[in-house]
Order: C-alpha cells, then structure tokens, then sequence
C-alpha cells in the first residue's frame, strides 16, 4: 500500500524538475481551535431525545419491561400489567410520566446543552 500510495505522490508532484517544492509547503495553521460556546451553537442538532416521556423505548427504560423480550411499548404495558395487575401497572406508568423528566432537566437543556424549544404561542 505504502508504494502504491508513494507512487501516486511521486505522479501528482512531478514535472521533470528536480527543484520542485510540494504543494503545500509546511506552515503552521491559521485555524484556531474552536470555544465550547461554538461547538454547542455551530454543531448539527435535532434536540433533545425526550421520546420516552410519551412513548417507551426498552433501551431507555428498560425498568418498565420487567421479564419481557419485547420492545414495544405495548410488551413494556402488557408485561407489568401481568406483573402488578392494572391497578399497579397505572401507578407505575403515571409515576414515570410525572418524574422522568423534570423542570431541572429542562432547564439544564436551555441554560447549560443551548437546546432551544420553539415558542409557538
């Protein structure tokens, strides 16, 4: 690999001089490293991943799909219904709906991670 790699070097500097400087000669970058603040603003984000408030997700909650296979959220339901009967079950889902994510988190992800959340009022 080396020669083939030396090779198409060789092909793409050469002009019959012997003088020949590379193409781009060693100079140290202009580039400055970027701030944290830049990386949060300028990265590519979609948002924050919250899906598991409203529909489960196994590799989220994984508590919520007690002794089942399953991944949908329908095997999480079934299996705690089976599990604490559908008294305990509504206790356990209202109970993840209510705490999973609180205000701190939000406000963590506005003041600290940037992430916006459209006003639509």
């Amino acid at each position: 690999m080396h020669k083939f790699l030396d090779k198409a070097k060789s092909a793409l500097h050469h002009d019959g001089s012997a003088d020949q400087q590379p193409l781009h000669a060693d100079q140290p970058s202009t580039i400055s490293p970027p701030a944290p603040h830049d990386v949060l603003r300028y990265r590519y984000q979609h948002g924050a991943n919250l899906g598991s408030i409203f529909v489960l997700e196994k590799w989220l909650t994984d508590h919520m799909f007690p002794n089942t296979d399953g991944s949908a959220e329908l095997a999480g339901v079934e299996a705690c219904v089976k599990a604490h009967g559908i008294d305990g079950a509504r206790q356990q889902f209202e109970k993840h709906w209510n705490e999973y994510v609180s205000d701190g988190d939000l406000d963590w992800l506005i003041n600290e991670a940037h992430c916006e959340f459209a006003n639509h009022s």
